[in-house]
């Protein structure tokens, strides 16, 4: 079964805007990380997170354009994230809004 589907889209594209009411992270937690990582942590340049994170300096700023990466590569930056995070800032949680069966 695809995702579109599961979600009764016609498009992947439809589908994946979706993706977060299942309860599934998206690039857009990612970036949203990424963008209260820079703010917790005063750091000002996309490329000092991206290299932090994936140990390449323009990764963040190709995830912004629209290029993907593998579910490896997300869920290590997501853990990365939870270990590194400054202290004294709050990590945004992930919220779903699961639809009921």
């Amino acid at each position: 079964m695809t995702i579109a589907a599961v979600s009764g889209k016609n498009t992947v594209d439809e589908a994946v805007k979706n993706l977060h009411q299942y309860g599934m992270q998206t690039i857009e937690y990612l970036i949203q990380l990424a963008d209260d990582y820079k703010r917790c942590a005063g750091v000002v340049e996309d490329t000092t997170v991206s290299y932090r994170v994936f140990r390449d300096s323009k990764k963040l700023t190709a995830i912004r354009s629209g290029a993907d990466i593998t579910l490896r590569r997300f869920n290590a930056a997501v853990i990365w994230f939870q270990e590194n995070w400054p202290q004294g800032c709050e990590m945004p949680a992930f919220e779903t809004s699961q639809k009921a069966s």
